[in-house]
């Protein structure tokens, strides 16, 4: 090989070295949508008479925090409307809503998205209504104005408090309305979107403690959730918004 080959091929390789240097000294990809944020805040609505104060915020913050990998704060809204403007103007990257509230903040701004929401220890994931009639007392629903109608809870308190099963008949049943849910801007990125939904679905097994701070009501865990759980809600609200 002549001197001008062998030049030509040294130089190629420091050329291919610079090249592999750069590419290992650069940040993965996904690394630059934390720099973005600067700081994930998180909404939540002050509990009744509770203030701005939220129980157990430092052990929430570091558990957001670690599944993160980034500064997390906790923003309190006076009521869900505020959240809803708060998280639709892009202040807040992720807000914790009732099944309305996240359906509001959907048709307000269609910038939002559920990431998982609670079920029951037994599993239920909602509730719906029911309108139940005893010993065939309401033939049916064109019945109903000739009647009075009570709150006598589920089925089950029902015959937990002497009514018994065989006696009642559902007249008639609504859509299924799914616990509120945890929401995130849709524009978040994914590897955020992915920590998030991982860290949420196996909190209640891992620490079960910072469950309980985070969802006192609903036992059962997180479960992931997409839009369309949340049709019976969005159907509400629209109807709502035309004035039907």
């Amino acid at each position: 090989m002549g001197m001008g080959a062998k030049s030509t091929a040294s130089q190629a390789l420091r050329t291919c070295a610079a090249a592999l240097a750069v590419l290992s000294a650069a940040p993965p990809a996904h690394a630059d949508w934390r720099a973005d944020i600067g700081t994930f805040r998180i909404g939540i609505v002050a509990e009744p008479g509770g203030g701005n104060t939220v129980p157990g915020l430092a052990r929430l913050t570091d558990a957001y925090t670690n599944a993160l990998g980034m500064k997390v704060e906790f923003v309190v809204a006076r009521d869900y409307a505020a959240l809803i403007e708060a998280q639709a103007s892009g202040r807040l990257q992720y807000a914790v809503y009732s099944a309305l509230a996240y359906a509001t903040a959907s048709v307000r701004c269609g910038c939002v998205e559920p990431l998982v929401a609670p079920v029951d220890a037994d599993g239920a994931a909602g509730v719906r209504s029911l309108l139940v009639t005893r010993d065939g007392k309401v033939p049916g629903l064109t019945a109903i104005a000739s009647h009075r109608i009570d709150t006598g809870g589920t089925i089950l308190r029902l015959a937990a408090a002497g009514v018994p099963k065989t006696s009642l008949r559902v007249l008639w049943s609504s859509a299924p309305l799914r616990y509120g849910p945890h929401a995130v801007r849709s524009d978040l990125d994914a590897e955020a979107k992915r920590r998030l939904a991982v860290f949420l679905t196996n909190l209640k097994s891992l620490t079960p403690d910072v469950y309980d701070l985070l969802e006192p009501t609903h036992s059962g865990g997180f479960e992931l959730a997409v839009s369309k759980d949340y049709a019976t809600a969005l159907a509400i609200v629209r109807r709502g918004t035309r004035g039907d």
